[in-house]
């Protein structure tokens, strides 16, 4: 009868050990593939989460060029609207600058107006009060049958103002009376009785000197 032969202790131990360490080989590479996969998994997702990024950055920048251009086409506009404010504001200026000389002109030439409206009627003034005084003495030196100076004084104030009919009167009386013989006034004694008929004046004196060189041309 054969006996068995026995491994050797040392060998046993031997095949022990080597199986740990196949099993701890087989089990770090399980975890070596489990964390490659977890690694690749994240990874992946890292390269998703990028081109989204990726994506929205292009989204981004597609955004900020339209915006750019937005600015760009406001800024323009706002531009052509600023220039046009200010050239509007520059001819305003100037519209009103003129507008302000032009109401200057208006207030002085009305001023200069009011001035001479108020010479002339200062001016008016002093001359009726001349003509007025011409007026009575000429009436005084007619009443006193100083008919040379009523005539001189009816005939300033005719120059002057030759539609006064009664000055008119009064002329052609002082000629009549400073001399009634002498036929060369006649004619301007019957322009003035004319004048004085055909304004409608009426007066005895007036038909005694028209009656008067009637006859004496009658008798010439």
């Amino acid at each position: 009868m054969k006996t068995e032969s026995k491994l050797p202790i040392k060998e046993i131990i031997l095949m022990i050990f080597s199986l740990i360490i196949a099993v701890l080989v087989v089990v770090c590479i399980m975890r070596l593939d489990n964390n490659t996969k977890l690694l690749l998994d994240e990874c992946n997702e890292i390269k998703e989460e990028l081109a989204l990024n990726a994506e929205k950055i292009e989204e981004l920048n597609d955004k900020l060029g339209f915006i750019d251009q937005k600015i760009d086409s406001d800024f323009t506009v706002l531009k052509s609207q600023g220039d046009e404010l200010i050239e509007h504001a520059v001819t305003s200026r100037g519209t009103a600058v003129r507008q302000y000389k032009k109401t200057l002109e208006i207030e002085k030439t009305y001023s200069d107006l009011l001035e001479e409206e108020r010479k002339t009627r200062i001016d008016s003034s002093e001359f009726d009060l001349s003509i007025e005084s011409k007026r009575k003495e000429a009436k005084k030196n007619f009443d006193k049958g100083h008919y040379s100076d009523a005539l001189k004084n009816y005939r300033e104030i005719l120059e002057v103002n030759p539609s006064d009919n009664e000055v008119r009167l009064y002329k052609m009386l002082s000629i009549f009376y400073i001399n009634r013989m002498d036929s060369t006034n006649y004619s301007e004694i019957q322009n003035d009785i004319k004048i004085l008929k055909e304004n409608g004046i009426t007066d005895e004196r007036i038909n005694e000197a028209e009656q008067f060189i009637k006859q004496e041309r009658n008798q010439e």
